[in-house]
């Protein structure tokens, strides 16, 4: 038995291969412009994370100044109060 090379491939018209070479520009266009963007947002979000990081440092420093001068009125508030 032998096989017809017509019969087993399915049947494209021209305006088929037209659309189907349409559509291949454009995901391939949409997938270059998506893997530009993946790569700035990734740019990005370094640059939010470097920046985060460096908040949470200033906030941590200024915890840390603001507990001290809490202790320190405490101390001078118990200094005065036992030197009445």
């Amino acid at each position: 038995m032998t096989l017809n090379a017509a019969a087993t491939r399915p049947l494209t018209t021209l305006r088929t291969q037209v659309d189907n070479d349409a559509r291949c520009f454009f995901l391939e266009r949409e997938n270059a412009y998506l893997t530009q963007n993946n790569a700035k947002l990734r740019l990005q979000l370094k640059d939010l994370e470097g920046s985060a990081v460096a908040w949470i440092r200033l906030y941590e420093a200024a915890l840390e100044r603001a507990n001290a001068a809490s202790a320190e009125c405490d101390r001078l508030r118990a200094a005065a109060a036992s030197a009445r």
